[in-house]
């Protein structure tokens, strides 16, 4: 499971210059994930970035490592939760408005499926 410094650290990524206006928050980044979990086809860490991002081309530099790293972990956890046939579940959003994450969860999910 992701810590809140981590979520802290992709949230960083994702809004920051220049795709920070198109990019999706954490639960949106969730859902994008857990459709390459569930989906037909599994999508590689570039795949998932330009969708959370919002960008169409290929970053000029690399995947940030830590933007690799908690996605390939996010979606392991997420892998072997289903396999257990355990529920999947979010984190508490900070703001304490669980609509709005599951909006963001929702959008990004049905948008990578």
């Amino acid at each position: 499971m992701l810590s809140d410094s981590d979520i802290e650290a992709l949230e960083d990524i994702l809004f920051a210059e220049p795709w920070g206006d198109e990019a999706v928050d954490f639960f949106g980044l969730h859902g994008v994930v857990c459709a390459s979990v569930v989906g037909p086809a599994s999508l590689s860490t570039e795949d998932i970035f330009r969708l959370a991002t919002g960008t169409d081309e290929t970053p000029e530099s690399e995947v940030p490592e830590t933007f690799r790293t908690a996605v390939e972990q996010l979606a392991r956890d997420m892998a072997h939760s289903l396999d257990l046939g355990q529920p999947l579940e979010l984190p508490e959003p900070e703001d304490g408005d669980p609509m709005n994450a599951l909006e963001n969860w929702c959008a990004g999910f049905v948008d990578t499926f």
